[in-house]
C-alpha cells in the first residue's frame, strides 16, 4: 500500500500500535494527500495525524466524563489532578479546594507556560515565553485590573493600574512613559534614566506642560481660562518668566547673580525696567499716552528725560525729584537741567559748552557771553578790548590804519623771515635750509638742497578720491619718538616703501584703553605671508565667533577649543567632512585606518562588577532583521547606492538615540560584542548535538549489530525449519 504526497509516491507500513504509517520528505507546499485502492467501496479514515521527525508519538483518545459528583465524591475537600505527557512535554496540574482554583499547564518543548489562580476576592492569569523570555500577567479584583506585558531578560515592561478613582499606564524600557488618569486630572510624564523628563497634565482649571533636561534646565508652561505662564531657567539659577492675561503682559529676565530684565505691557502703556542686584544701577522707561520718561540710576546719581506733548525736561543729578519740583539747589547738587517747553527753553548748569556754530535770530546774549556772529548794528555804545574779542569775517576795505598786518608784506617782512606767503601758496624756511609748504592743495617737504621728498593731501585713484601720504623715489618715511636716551626709530618705511619696520620692543592696538578690543586687520591681498617663517611664542588664536587655538605647558599638549555649544567642523570639497559635539564625532565620509587598528580600552582594572552576560545575544540576533535599502537622495553626505544593514529601531538591544539630531544610531562596538556571544552560544549548541549525534551514531552501530545477529539467528532458524 502507498499514499501520494503532492508528486511523490510513500511507501505505508503499520506501526507497533497497528496504525498505519508513512514517511516523506517535504520538498514542496501541497494542499492534497492521495490514497489510492484497488477496492470497490467506501475507505473510512478516522483520523489523520502529521508529525515532524522519523518516530511517530502514541496517539490516544481523549476522554470526556460529565457525570455528577456522587458516592465518595461527595465529601472532596481537595482535588489535585496532574496530566503529564512526555513524548509530547505536555504537562497540566489542576488543584482545587474550598479556596478556590489553581491551573498551570506548561509546554516544555517550546517553552510555553500558562497559570490560572481563581479565589473570591481575586482571579489572576500568567503566561510565559521561556524562549523569548516573554510574560504576560493580569490580576482582578472587585476594586481593581491589573495587567502587566515584560522582556523579562532586557527588564522591558507595560503595565495598567485601573481603579474606581482612576487608571495608570507606565511603558519602560530604555525610556519610561507613564499615563494618569483620575477624576479631575490627566498627566503624563516621559523619563529617562539620565534624570530628563517631560510632563503633561490636564484639569478642569488650566492645563500644562514642563519638560527637564538631565542637565537642570525646566521649562514649563501654565494656561488658564484668564491667564497663561511659561518659565525657562537653568540649573544655575537663570530664568525668563512670561505672563499674559486679558489686560497685561509681563515678561521677566534674571539670572544666577539677581540682574533682572522686566518688561510689562498694559493697555495705558508700556514700561521696561532693569536693574542689577544690589539695584545699583537701574534702568526704567515709562511710555504712555500723552508721556515718555527714561530714567537711569547709579548709586545716589538718577539722569532723566521726559517728554510730553507739550514738553521735554531733562535732567542729571543726585536729587532729582528735588529737580523735577524745581526745588532750589546748590552747584554740587546739580549736573545739567534742561527744560524745553512751548514757552521756552531752560538750560541750567554749573558749564556749558558749545563748539558747534550757533545762530541766534532776534535773541538775547547778556552776563560776558561772546558769540561769533553779532550784527554790528546791535552795539551801540560802549568799549570793545581787542584782546577779549575774537573777529572773523571782517571788510578790510572799511578799515583804516596799518593794514599791513593782514597782508602779504607784512608776513614776508616779519622779524625771523622764515615764513613767505604769495599767491602760489605759504613756505615755511628751517634752519637747515630745509622747507615745509602748501601749494596746489598739498602740504610738502623739500631738503636743505630744495628736491621734495614728499607730501600729504588729496590725490584722485582712479576716480576715488585719497587723502595720501606720498614719499618720493629715494626717500624714507620715518617716525621718531623721544626718549630719555634721545630719539628714536618708532616705525621706518624704507628703500622707497618696499620695506617697512615698527622699531619697538610692544606692539599695541588699542580701541576705549582696551588692548585689542576692537578689530585688528592685515589685509595684504587677503593673507598674511610669513615668507616660510614663524609665528613664535604665542599664547593662543582666539576666533571672531569663539573657540581657540593654543599650547598648554603642563602636558605638551596643542588644544583645538571650540566656544561653548558650539561644534568643530572640518570640511572638504565644499562639504562636511568630520563634525565634533558634546557627544559624538560625526564622520560623513568612509574611514581608511591604511593598515592600522582602531581600538577600545577594554583593561580588567579599569572595569568593576565583572560578571557573565544575562544577555541571550542569539535569540536577539534571530530578531533583528537584515535589510536592503537606499539613503535619501537629498543626504549627500551618505553613501549613495543600494546598502544592506539593520533598522536602528528593529534592533533595540544596539540602538542608541542622539537627541541632538533626533535619529536612532546603531552602537558598532555593542553589536560586535554580541556577535561574538552569538558565535559562543552556536558552539555551545554545536558542541550539545555534537554529543547528540555522537550518542546516536554509537547506538546506532549497536542497533546495526543487534540487527546482525538477528539476521543470523532468523538464518539459523529458517534452516532448522527447513
Amino acid at each position: 500500500m502507498e499514499v501520494i504526497v503532492g508528486n511523490q509516491s510513500v511507501p505505508v507500513r503499520e506501526g507497533p500500535d497497528g496504525r498505519l504509517q508513512a514517511t516523506f520528505r517535504a520538498t514542496e507546499d501541497t494542499n492534497r494527500v492521495i490514497i489510492p485502492s484497488d477496492c470497490i467501496g467506501t475507505l473510512h479514515v478516522d483520523d489523520i495525524q502529521l508529525e515532524e521527525g522519523l518516530k511517530a508519538t502514541p496517539y490516544t483518545e481523549p476522554k470526556v466524563f460529565e457525570n455528577d459528583i456522587s458516592g465518595i465524591f461527595k465529601d472532596l475537600r481537595d482535588l489535585n489532578l496532574k496530566i503529564d505527557d512526555t513524548e509530547s512535554g505536555l504537562q497540566t496540574q489542576i488543584k482545587i479546594n474550598q479556596s478556590g482554583l489553581e491551573q498551570e499547564i506548561e509546554d516544555t518543548q517550546k517553552g510555553l507556560a500558562s497559570r490560572l489562580i481563581a479565589t473570591a476576592d481575586i482571579w489572576q492569569s500568567q503566561l510565559k515565553d521561556t524562549e523569548q523570555n516573554l510574560r504576560s500577567a493580569m490580576q482582578q479584583t472587585s476594586d481593581s485590573l491589573i495587567t502587566l506585558i515584560e522582556d523579562t531578560d532586557e527588564e522591558n515592561f507595560s503595565q495598567t493600574v485601573q481603579l474606581v478613582s482612576g487608571l495608570q499606564s507606565t511603558v519602560e524600557g530604555q525610556l519610561r512613559s507613564q499615563q494618569t488618569q483620575l477624576e479631575g486630572l490627566i498627566a503624563s510624564t516621559v523619563k529617562s534614566a539620565t534624570g530628563a523628563d517631560s510632563l503633561i497634565w490636564q484639569t478642569l482649571e488650566s492645563h500644562g506642560a514642563q519638560i527637564t533636561n538631565a542637565q537642570g534646565d525646566i521649562n514649563s508652561v501654565e494656561q488658564r481660562a484668564n491667564s497663561a505662564h511659561s518659565r525657562i531657567s537653568d540649573v544655575e539659577g537663570n530664568q525668563i518668566q512670561i505672563t499674559q492675561t486679558v489686560d497685561a503682559l509681563d515678561s521677566r529676565i534674571s539670572n544666577v547673580n539677581g540682574d533682572v530684565s522686566r518688561l510689562t505691557q498694559t493697555v495705558n502703556g508700556l514700561s521696561y525696567d532693569v536693574h542689577n542686584a544690589n539695584g545699583t544701577l537701574k534702568t526704567e522707561i515709562r511710555n504712555l499716552a500723552g508721556q515718555i520718561e527714561s530714567k537711569v540710576s547709579r548709586g545716589e546719581l538718577d539722569s532723566i528725560i521726559r517728554s510730553s506733548g507739550d514738553s521735554i525736561w531733562f535732567a542729571v543729578g543726585n536729587r532729582v525729584e528735588n529737580v523735577a519740583q524745581n526745588s532750589k539747589m546748590n552747584g554740587e547738587d546739580i549736573v545739567s537741567e534742561i527744560n524745553i517747553s512751548p514757552s521756552g527753553v531752560r538750560i541750567a548748569g554749573e558749564n556749558l559748552h558749545v563748539s558747534a556754530q550757533t545762530v541766534i535770530d532776534g535773541g538775547v546774549i547778556t552776563n560776558n557771553m561772546l558769540a561769533n556772529n553779532i550784527s554790528a548794528n546791535k552795539i551801540t555804545s560802549g568799549e570793545l578790548n581787542a584782546n577779549q574779542v575774537r573777529i572773523v569775517n571782517l571788510d578790510v576795505n572799511s578799515l583804516t590804519g596799518n593794514t599791513t598786518r593782514f597782508v602779504q608784506t607784512n608776513w614776508n617782512n616779519a622779524v625771523g623771515g622764515n615764513v613767505h606767503i604769495d599767491g602760489s601758496g605759504i613756505i615755511s624756511n628751517a634752519p637747515n635750509s630745509s622747507q615745509t609748504y602748501i601749494q596746489n592743495g598739498v602740504v610738502g617737504t623739500r631738503n636743505p638742497n630744495g628736491a621734495s621728498i614728499g607730501y600729504i593731501g588729496y590725490e584722485d585713484d582712479g576716480g576715488s578720491p585719497v587723502y595720501t601720504v606720498r614719499q618720493t623715489l629715494g626717500s624714507h618715511f620715518k617716525v621718531k619718538a623721544n626718549t630719555s636716551g634721545g630719539s628714536r626709530d618708532v616705525f621706518s618705511l624704507m628703500s622707497a616703501g618696499t620695506e617697512a619696520y615698527i622699531n619697538t620692543n610692544n606692539f599695541y592696538v588699542q580701541s576705549s584703553s582696551t588692548i585689542f578690543s576692537g578689530d585688528v586687520r592685515l589685509n595684504f591681498d587677503r593673507e598674511l605671508r610669513m615668507n616660510d617663517g614663524n609665528i613664535v611664542n604665542p599664547y593662543g588664536i582666539y576666533f571672531n565667533h569663539g573657540g581657540s587655538l593654543y599650547s598648554v605647558s603642563s602636558n605638551s599638549q596643542l588644544r583645538l577649543q571650540t566656544a561653548n555649544n558650539s561644534n568643530l567642523s572640518i570640511r572638504s570639497n565644499g562639504s562636511e567632512a568630520l563634525r565634533i559635539d558634546g557627544s559624538y564625532m560625526y564622520s560623513m565620509r568612509n574611514l581608511s585606518m591604511e593598515g592600522n587598528r582602531i581600538t577600545n580600552q577594554s583593561d580588567r582594572r579599569l572595569k568593576r562588577d565583572v560578571e557573565p552576560t544575562k544577555i541571550r545575544s542569539l535569540q536577539a540576533i534571530r530578531r533583528w532583521k537584515i535589510v536592503d535599502f537606499n539613503w535619501l537622495d537629498s543626504d549627500l553626505n551618505r553613501q549613495q547606492g543600494r546598502q544592506i544593514g539593520v533598522i536602528a529601531q528593529d534592533t533595540p538591544e544596539i540602538s542608541v538615540y542622539d537627541d541632538k539630531q533626533d535619529t536612532w544610531a546603531v552602537d558598532s562596538y555593542k553589536q560586535t560584542v554580541m556577535n561574538t556571544h552569538a558565535i559562543q552560544e552556536l558552539d555551545q549548541i554545536t558542541q550539545v548535538i555534537g554529543q547528540k549525534v555522537k550518542s546516536n551514531s554509537d547506538r546506532l552501530h549497536e542497533l546495526e549489530h543487534e540487527l546482525s545477529n538477528a539476521r543470523d539467528r532468523i538464518s539459523e532458524l529458517e534452516a532448522q525449519l527447513a
